[in-house]
C-alpha cells in the first residue's frame, strides 16, 4: 500500500503513514475483470499503476495518484444501480397496470362498481356497469334483477318489464321475477297481463302466488252437445264477477255483451257460446266456451187408440198427440198435410164400410213424422 501524500510504502493494516504521518485512504481493490466491466460502461480504459522497480523505489520520494479512474468507476456503479431501480420500477408499474386493467375487466369489479352507484342512487351509471357485467356473464340473475330495479327507479317500466320477462324465459321458476313483474302490472292497473303469466310456468310456488289474481271462469247450465230442441242456457260466476259473452265464437273481452239473464238458442243450427268473468280489479278469467248443435227430432210414429182391424158397429178413435206437435189425418188413404183435418176431437167411424185412417205428426219446428196408416172394416 502506498501513501497518497508522500508515496512511501506503508505496511498493510496501517492507518497513518510512517514517513509523513498522513491518514491512509483505504480504497477497495478491484479485479481486472471488474475494471473491464466498468470500462465497458463508462467508455474509458483503466490501467492499474505499474509497480515501481526496487531501484526506483529508493530514489522516488513522492508518487502522485490519478483520481479520475476511481471517480468514473463510482459514477458507473451509481448508474448501474439507478438503471436497476428504474427497471424494477418499470416492471412494477407495468405489472400493476396490467393487473388493474384485468381487474377492471372482471365481472366482480363491474358488479362492485354497479352496486356502489346503485347505493348512491346514481341509477344511470349503475345501469352502465350492470351492462358491462352482463356482457361478461350473460344471464346473471343478480345483475339482471338489479338492473331492472334501476329502470324502475328512473321510471322506465317497459325496460324493467322486458328484463323480468327475459329472466322468466331463462328460469320460469324464478318466483322473485314473477313477483316483481306482477308489481309493475299492478302499478299500471294491467291486471289482464297478470292472468297471462299463468301460461308461462308450471311451478307450484309461482302458480300459488298468481292464484290471488285468478278469476274463476263462468259455468254454463248446459254442456256442449247436440240437442233436438231449442235451448235456454244460464251462466254463473263463482266470484260474483261480471260476465261478458258472445254467441258467434268471437272474443267476449272485445265483443261481449253483459250477461243479465237467460240465453236462448232457437232454431236448427250450430251455436258457439263464449264467456269471460271480470272482477272488481278488472282481472279477467279464462274464457269458457261451449258448442251447441240444435237439430230438431222428427216426431215419432203416430199412434191411435184403435189398432187396424174389423169391428162391429160404430167406432170412436182417439189419436195420441205428443207435446209440441199437432196431428193431421185423412180417412181416404191419402197422406195428410197441414191442409188436412187437424185432430182436435175423437174421430167417429159412423157405419159399415172400410176406412183408411192416415195420421202424421207435425212438430212446432215443422218436422213431419212418418205417416201412420190404420185400416178399419166396420160391419153391422
Amino acid at each position: 500500500m502506498v501513501c497518497d501524500k508522500c508515496g512511501a510504502e506503508v505496511p498493510a493494516g496501517s492507518i497513518y503513514c510512517n514517513v509523513c504521518g498522513s491518514e491512509i485512504q483505504i480504497v477497495p481493490e478491484y479485479s481486472i475483470l471488474e475494471n473491464d466491466i466498468l470500462d465497458s460502461y463508462i467508455g474509458i480504459e483503466l490501467r492499474m499503476p505499474e509497480e515501481p522497480k526496487p531501484e526506483e523505489k529508493k530514489h522516488k520520494k513522492k508518487h502522485i495518484v490519478n483520481y479520475s479512474g476511481r471517480f468514473y468507476r463510482n459514477i458507473a456503479i451509481v448508474a448501474i444501480v439507478v438503471a436497476l431501480i428504474v427497471l424494477l420500477v418499470s416492471v412494477f408499474v407495468i405489472r400493476y397496470t396490467i393487473s388493474r386493467k384485468t381487474e377492471a375487466e372482471s365481472f366482480d369489479y363491474q358488479m362492485m362498481e354497479a352496486m356502489r352507484y346503485y347505493g348512491d342512487e346514481n341509477y344511470e351509471m349503475a345501469i352502465s356497469f350492470f351492462d358491462n357485467a352482463l356482457s361478461i356473464a350473460p344471464g346473471n340473475t343478480q345483475a339482471l334483477s338489479y338492473q331492472a330495479k334501476c329502470y324502475e327507479n328512473i321510471g322506465e317500466l317497459a325496460a324493467a318489464e322486458s328484463i323480468y320477462h327475459s329472466m322468466i324465459e331463462l328460469d320460469n321458476t324464478n318466483l322473485t321475477a314473477y313477483e316483481d313483474l306482477v308489481n309493475i302490472y299492478k302499478a299500471e292497473d294491467a291486471y289482464e297481463k297478470i292472468r297471462t303469466l299463468r301460461d308461462t310456468t308450471t311451478d307450484e310456488r309461482v302458480l300459488a302466488m298468481l292464484e290471488e289474481y285468478a278469476v274463476a271462469e263462468p259455468a254454463f247450465s248446459l254442456a256442449s252437445g247436440e240437442y233436438g230442441e231449442d235451448l235456454t242456457i244460464t251462466m254463473d260466476s263463482p266470484d260474483l264477477a261480471i260476465i261478458y259473452y258472445t254467441t258467434d265464437g268471437s272474443d267476449p273481452i272485445e265483443n261481449g255483451l253483459i250477461y243479465d239473464g237467460e240465453i236462448h238458442f232457437d232454431g236448427e243450427g250450430r251455436y258457439q257460446l263464449k264467456a269471460v268473468a271480470q272482477n272488481a280489479q278488472n282481472l279477467y278469467s279464462d274464457i269458457a266456451s261451449a258448442e251447441y248443435v240444435i237439430k230438431y227430432d222428427k216426431p215419432e210414429m203416430p199412434r191411435t187408440s184403435l189398432p187396424s182391424g174389423a169391428y162391429l158397429g160404430q167406432q170412436i178413435i182417439t189419436i195420441e198427440v205428443p207435446e209440441g206437435c199437432s196431428a193431421y189425418y185423412t180417412l181416404d188413404g191419402t197422406t195428410p198435410t197441414v191442409r188436412s183435418f187437424r185432430y182436435e176431437t175423437p174421430i167417429v167411424l159412423p157405419g159399415a164400410g172400410e176406412y183408411v185412417l192416415s195420421v202424421v205428426y207435425i212438430s212446432n219446428h215443422g218436422k213431419v213424422s212418418d205417416t201412420g196408416v190404420f185400416t178399419y172394416v166396420i160391419t153391422g
